[in-house]
């Protein structure tokens, strides 16, 4: 088995990221469309990270490693396997591939599989919205995430209360889910009682 070296935890530079713009928010709250737009992307990219980390061998940070029915010996040996296009579109196939990849301690398989999952593709269409304000980003933003409601700015929808009765707006919402399955997957042997 393959192991690298671990010279910090996975999640640092995700969590880095939530509390810088965490200060930044409170003193200016206009930014917080771009800090959900830094922060997604940094959770696409840690997910990706443990994606080829764990199909490829190599244990996360707290020791975890998920018994494979596929061994790839490098992420090239990844690569060259699942694609054909040089790149590897994981952010739409990490659920897929994970079934395919992983035994029955997929160590994503809770995240996809919990009711945060549909809060999370709502916050992937606001994203595509944020990042391309084109006319298809701007109707599936519209339509997938508002549900169809009038259309409000991204700032607006993410300061607004995720439920009634609560101070926790969508984009604190969406911070907690990052956190909390960030902090599962790399540790993923905790999987029971998961949200």
């Amino acid at each position: 088995m393959m192991q690298i070296e671990q010279t910090e935890v996975e999640t640092e530079d995700l969590f880095t990221e939530i509390e810088k713009w965490k200060l930044i928010i409170e003193s200016d709250e206009r930014l917080v469309e771009v800090a959900f737009f830094k922060i997604f992307v940094k959770f696409e990219n840690f997910l990706i990270e443990m994606f080829t980390k764990f199909s490829t061998g190599t244990q996360s940070s707290e020791g975890y490693i998920p018994n494979r029915k596929l061994e790839f010996q490098s992420y090239e040996h990844l690569k060259n396997t699942v694609t054909d296009k040089g790149f590897i579109d994981f952010n739409n196939r990490i659920e897929s591939l994970s079934q395919q990849i992983f035994n029955d301690d997929n160590p994503f398989t809770f995240f996809f599989a919990s009711s945060d999952m549909a809060f999370y593709s709502k916050m992937k269409y606001l994203r595509n919205f944020v990042a391309h304000e084109s006319y298809e980003s701007r109707n599936s933003y519209k339509n997938k995430t508002l549900c169809s409601q009038d259309f409000i700015e991204p700032s607006e929808f993410l300061l607004k209360r995720y439920k009634r009765g609560t101070t926790e707006t969508n984009y604190t919402h969406f911070i907690n889910i990052v956190k909390t399955y960030s902090n599962q997957i790399i540790g993923a042997n905790s999987q029971e009682g998961s949200p």
